[in-house]
């Protein structure tokens, strides 16, 4: 789980611990190892979870992504009220998919918040921006993306609801068809680096990673003297 969605399920946590959200519901996309996620979240007190069963490569597809998402929020047996989610999922990712994930559950959408607020009743959703702070009344149904924020962290377990997690199922949903239009070139897994214009591409495992990195920037600053790691 990445840091801008712990975010957004902590705020979902909080919205919860305040009466104000009656339930939530985890929902992650990926392989049968994207189920640890929702384990995670169960280990929080989230009452429901599922994961949406695709490939790799199409997770990089934010048309796939979202119309998935969709497809698993009007799965659930209750209206949905709130979709709470991070900003972006990662370092893959350009920030496309809540605004577009808005767009196709066919809802108004606000983004890049860091709390919530109750005035007078009424939920209000607040962003701060270089000093500035703004309030946005909710109103549902509507997407709400999260950005990270120092007094937005999320919270930890308890060791036997960890344990508890691990025993509760999670429900699958297979991913929708690939968008009509898209196809996918290439999908690359090293990481890439980029340095003084220069990109290089550092392989699985990770020390290897760590070496090669590591004997770039010697190379690049002059700082050989031996050649660098072994």
């Amino acid at each position: 789980m990445g840091p801008y969605d712990e975010a957004a399920l902590e705020l979902g946590l909080r919205l919860k611990d305040a009466g104000i959200a009656r339930r939530l519901t985890a929902i992650t996309i990926g392989d049968s190892s994207a189920e640890d996620i929702v384990r995670r979240a169960y280990a929080l007190h989230v009452d429901d979870g599922l994961r949406i069963e695709t490939d790799i490569d199409q997770m990089f597809d934010p048309r796939h992504v979202v119309q998935s998402l969709a497809a698993a929020v009007r799965s659930l047996d209750l209206a949905v009220d709130v979709v709470l989610i991070g900003r972006v999922f990662g370092d893959w990712d350009d920030g496309v998919v809540p605004p577009l994930f808005a767009e196709v559950l066919g809802v108004p959408f606000i983004g890049m918040i860091h709390s919530f607020e109750l005035v007078e009743g009424k939920l209000v959703a607040v962003r701060r921006w270089e000093g500035f702070m703004e309030r946005i009344m909710v109103l549902p149904p509507v997407v709400v993306s999260v950005d990270t924020h120092p007094e937005v962290r999320l919270r930890f377990p308890l060791v036997k609801n960890v344990i508890a997690s691990k025993k509760r199922g999670v429900r699958v949903l297979s991913g929708s068809a690939r968008t009509a239009g898209t196809a996918v070139v290439e999908t690359v897994r090293p990481w890439l680096r980029r340095i003084r214009g220069r990109r290089e591409v550092v392989g699985e495992p990770l020390d290897l990673q760590v070496k090669l990195l590591y004997n770039k920037i010697v190379e690049i600053i002059g700082e050989s003297k031996g050649g660098g790691l072994k």
